[in-house]
């Protein structure tokens, strides 16, 4: 329960609807602004650790929202979420892909700072794109747009 879904409420400017479409992954989307924002909840998805299964998820995407729970010290849920992030953004239609990683539950005492999120995720190790580690606070949307208006700076960048 990292705050996928609490994020994307505080940005909603229309239904979030949701979908499965495979066993234990869950999608929800919303469109936010002129952007449509796909959330995917990979952590019960048997098939997430296959390529062909990071090759659908990772098709047509221009950039990547990663939500990392900063409460959440289990060592290996961390080596876990770093795995899977460096696995998705190696893959090659990701490449040079913007990632912003939403350090999610900035209000609760002996949350992960930025620079332990940073070295928790090896972040400088994924060379070749911009990245932003953004504190926020899901409840309150505290932080996510200004996580969003980097990102969209970041896609501006691009199209030049």
């Amino acid at each position: 329960a990292a705050g996928k879904s609490t994020i994307l409420r505080c940005l909603r400017l229309s239904e979030v609807t949701s979908w499965m479409p495979l066993p234990g992954c869950q999608i929800e989307g919303v469109q936010y602004r002129n952007v449509c924002v796909d959330c995917y909840d990979l952590g019960g998805c048997d098939l997430m650790g296959s390529s062909r299964a990071r090759r659908l998820f990772c098709r047509d995407r221009s950039a990547v929202v990663f939500v990392l729970d900063c409460c959440d010290y289990d060592v290996g849920r961390v080596e876990e979420a770093r795995h899977v992030l460096h696995q998705y953004m190696s893959e090659d239609a990701l490449i040079g892909t913007p990632l912003l990683v939403l350090a999610n539950k900035q209000d609760v005492p002996g949350a992960m700072s930025v620079s332990d999120v940073t070295e928790c995720l090896h972040l400088r190790d994924l060379a070749g794109r911009e990245w932003r580690v953004q504190p926020t606070v899901g409840t309150t949307g505290k932080g996510v747009k200004a996580g969003l208006k980097w990102l969209g700076v970041q896609l501006r960048r691009l199209r030049q």
